[in-house]
């Protein structure tokens, strides 16, 4: 009994691990996928100045007769797409800011600006080591086997209470017609 209670405590710790594990790569996520946003949106406003820049260039050169009409709506269309691209791009760092807002509870930090770089310090992973290291330090995987190993006593100290160990009966009584006492022991025990 006191080993199956060792084997709950162990799968409680386990799960205790695992969702701190969660909530810091839940946070991690976050940032990077905020920062990532971010920075799509620095993107999208620089393709908005070039774009802007394009149709000023292309109107200049529709008066000094060197380009088409065409050439200076097909820079408006450019610059068009990338005021739309900015809008999702902004769109989409909003909904970021908030998922992560929602992990880490603190709300109305959209108006910061995250630092840091996406692709800086990306470890070199190889598949047979990583797995081997998820086998082996995995919260998840530590749980199901505490609570494996706790079903297991469970199970063999549930068997062991059904079966008798040692069986002792003993009785007493007295014949009346014979006017004799008698006694019977009888001892089992299994094999």
């Amino acid at each position: 009994n006191r080993l199956a209670a060792e084997m709950e405590i162990s799968r409680a710790e386990e799960l205790w691990s695992l969702q701190e594990q969660r909530v810091l790569t839940d946070t991690r996520r976050g940032f990077y996928e905020t920062l990532v946003a971010q920075q799509a949106v620095d993107v999208a406003r620089s393709l908005v100045d070039i774009g802007e820049t394009a149709v000023e260039t292309a109107e200049s050169l529709l008066k000094a007769r060197e380009v088409r009409q065409l050439d200076v709506l097909q820079a408006n269309v450019e610059a068009n797409n990338a005021r739309i691209r900015l809008a999702q791009a902004e769109t989409q760092l909003r909904a970021a800011w908030r998922r992560l807002e929602a992990v880490i509870g603190t709300p109305c930090m959209g108006s910061s600006r995250l630092v840091g770089d996406p692709l800086a310090n990306l470890p070199e992973l190889d598949w047979k080591t990583t797995l081997c290291q998820i086998y082996d330090e995995s919260p998840e995987l530590r749980a199901a086997y505490a609570e494996s190993e706790r079903a297991q006593w469970q199970l063999e100290r549930e068997l062991a209470g059904q079966k008798q160990n040692i069986t002792l009966e003993a009785a007493a009584g007295y014949d009346d017609s014979t006017n004799d006492a008698y006694g019977s022991l009888r001892f089992s025990m299994p094999i």
